[in-house]
C-alpha cells in the first residue's frame, strides 16, 4: 500500500514539472472613428454681440397750424421724398388773412405816398422859413411812421404767407410713412395733433454694448472698424448679412451695468432689415497670422482640461492635451499641444483610449483609405 502512495506522489510530481501552455492574446477590434486634419491660415477674429436696429432719422408729423384737414396724399408705408406733400389743412382761413393784409399794405403804401408828396412841397417853403420847425418836424415823423407801417403790413404778410405754405404738411426727409393717425375730416389741433409717422430706414442705425476690456479691443482706429450684422430668422437656412462701419463710442460706461454704448452705421438699400429688430453683430478686432485650428467637435474635456485624440501614423490615437486660443467659427484656434500635420478625431470618441487601433470612416459609416501622414 505504501509503494502504491510513494509511486502516485512520484506521478503527481512529475505532471506538476510540465510546462504550461500560454493563454491566447485577445486582439482588440480597431474602433471606427471620423477625423480631420488640423490646419493653418491666417483668420479675422470678431467680437460678436447682440444689437438693436434704429432708423437713422424717426420723427412725428404734427401740423403748425389748427384747422379742417381736406386731403391725405400718401399711404401707410409708402415712400417719400423730402419736400413730398403729405397731408393739406384748410387753406380758406389763411388765403383771405393775406388778401385782407394786402389790402392793409395797400392803403398805408398810399397815404405813406401822400405824405412824402406833402413833405417834398413842405421842403421849398421850410427853405424860406415859411413854414414852422414843428410842422416840418411833425410832417417827417408821419413819414418815418408810415415808412414803419409798410414795413410792418410788409412783415404781417410774409407770415401770412408761410401760414399758407403750413398748410401743406410736407415730408420734412426721405422716408418711409408709418402708421396715419388722422383722415380727411379731422380737425387737427396745431402741434397738439399727430398726423403719423415717417423714418428713413437706409442706412440703420445699430447700437450694443461692450464690456472695458472688449472696448479696448475695439477703440483704436474705430472709424475702420468694419461690422458684420446677421439676422437669424426662424427659418435657420435663411440668413441675411450685412456690412457696415463703428460710427460711434459714448464716451463714459454705465456705471450700474459697466457697459459702453457702441453705435454703427449699416447699408439696408433694399429694405430687408427694419428698426427694432434684434440682431448678431460681429466687429472685427483683429486678424491673427498663422493660426492652427482643429474642429470644435474634435475637443473632449477632463479633470485636467481639454485634449484631443490624435491618429499616429501606426493607426493607433495618442491623447494631447490642449491650450486653448479662442473660438473661430467651428473651429477652435489651438496655442499649444498639436501640430498642423495632426489628424484629430472629430467622432466615435467614446470606446478611445491611447494605444488603440483605429480605423478611419466618412461621415457614414464607408471606411475609407488611412489618412496620408507627414
Amino acid at each position: 500500500m505504501r509503494k502504491y502512495f510513494i509511486a502516485f506522489l512520484l506521478a503527481l510530481m512529475l505532471t506538476g514539472c510540465e510546462p504550461i501552455s500560454q493563454a491566447p492574446s485577445i486582439q482588440m477590434p480597431a474602433v471606427a472613428v471620423v477625423v480631420a486634419n488640423s490646419q493653418m491660415k491666417d483668420i479675422n477674429i470678431y467680437l460678436e454681440k447682440i444689437g438693436l436696429l434704429h432708423a437713422s432719422v424717426s420723427m412725428e408729423l404734427r401740423p403748425l397750424l389748427s384747422g379742417t384737414l381736406t386731403d391725405v396724399f400718401v399711404n401707410e408705408g409708402q415712400q417719400v421724398k423730402i419736400n413730398e406733400p403729405l397731408f393739406k389743412i384748410d387753406s380758406r382761413l389763411y388765403e383771405s388773412k393775406i388778401h385782407e393784409l394786402e389790402a392793409q399794405k395797400a392803403i398805408d403804401f398810399a397815404q405813406l405816398q401822400l405824405l412824402q408828396k406833402k413833405l417834398a412841397r413842405f421842403k421849398s417853403l421850410a427853405a424860406k422859413d415859411l413854414v414852422a420847425q414843428t410842422e416840418w418836424d411833425e410832417l417827417e415823423e408821419q413819414v418815418e411812421v408810415g415808412e414803419a407801417s409798410l414795413k410792418l403790413d410788409q412783415a404781417r404778410l410774409n407770415m401770412a404767407k408761410v401760414d399758407l405754405e403750413n398748410c401743406t404738411v410736407r415730408s420734412p426727409v426721405e422716408g418711409q410713412v408709418g402708421k396715419l393717425d388722422v383722415y380727411p375730416g379731422n380737425v387737427v389741433n396745431g402741434s397738439q395733433s399727430l398726423l403719423g409717422t415717417i423714418a428713413k430706414l437706409d442706412p440703420l442705425i445699430i447700437e450694443f454694448n461692450i464690456t472695458e476690456k472688449e472696448f479696448y479691443e475695439i477703440s483704436n482706429e474705430i472709424s475702420k472698424r468694419s461690422i458684420q450684422i446677421e439676422i437669424t430668422p426662424f427659418e435657420e437656412s435663411n440668413h441675411i448679412f450685412k456690412t457696415g462701419i463703428v460710427t460711434f463710442l459714448d464716451h463714459h460706461f454705465d456705471q450700474k451695468s459697466g457697459l459702453l454704448l457702441v453705435r454703427g452705421s449699416v447699408s439696408n438699400a433694399d429694405h430687408s432689415l427694419h428698426p427694432g429688430q434684434s440682431v448678431k453683430v460681429r466687429v472685427l478686432t483683429k486678424t491673427k497670422c498663422n493660426a492652427l485650428l482643429v474642429p470644435q467637435k474634435a475637443i473632449k474635456y477632463n479633470q485636467q482640461g481639454p485634449y484631443v485624440y490624435v491618429v499616429k501614423p501606426d493607426m493607433t490615437v495618442a491623447m494631447h492635451s490642449l491650450v486653448l486660443g479662442d473660438e473661430y467659427e467651428n473651429d477652435q484656434i489651438i496655442l499649444e499641444g498639436i501640430s498642423s500635420s495632426d489628424v484629430v478625431v472629430t467622432e466615435g470618441h467614446l470606446r478611445l483610449w491611447p494605444g488603440i487601433k483605429v480605423k478611419i470612416l466618412t461621415k457614414g459609416t464607408q471606411e475609407v483609405e488611412p489618412v496620408a501622414f507627414t
